[in-house]
């Protein structure tokens, strides 16, 4: 049984890893690449959160898992939109910018 404090940290630990990850996925990107970091960096902090949140038996893991998944979200915030302004051609980069955030805006 979680407690509200618990509850309450399970929920900003997401905000928390997003943060984290957001100042650390420019250097990732640099390093592997934006591809790579996209498809593989990101996936794995995903899959990672994933399963310690459907396999905790504490709340530590709890925990761990929902900052992953944060980590996972400041990556993907991140890498993607450098990415897509990146590949899109130039009349429509600003359009397609615009999507990322509305994406997790809506």
């Amino acid at each position: 049984i979680v407690t509200y404090q618990e509850g309450s940290w399970i929920a900003g630990l997401v905000s928390a890893g997003c943060l984290a990850s957001s100042l650390v996925a420019g250097p990732c990107m640099d390093f592997f690449g934006r591809r790579f970091t996209l498809m593989v960096v990101t996936s794995l902090s995903f899959l990672v959160g994933l399963i310690l949140i459907l396999f905790s038996t504490s709340v530590v893991q709890l925990y761990i898992g929902r900052l992953l998944n944060g980590a996972g979200m400041g990556f993907v915030m991140s890498t993607a939109s450098v990415y897509i302004i990146e590949i899109g051609s130039p009349d429509m980069r600003g359009y397609l910018g615009c999507f990322i955030q509305l994406m997790w805006a809506a």
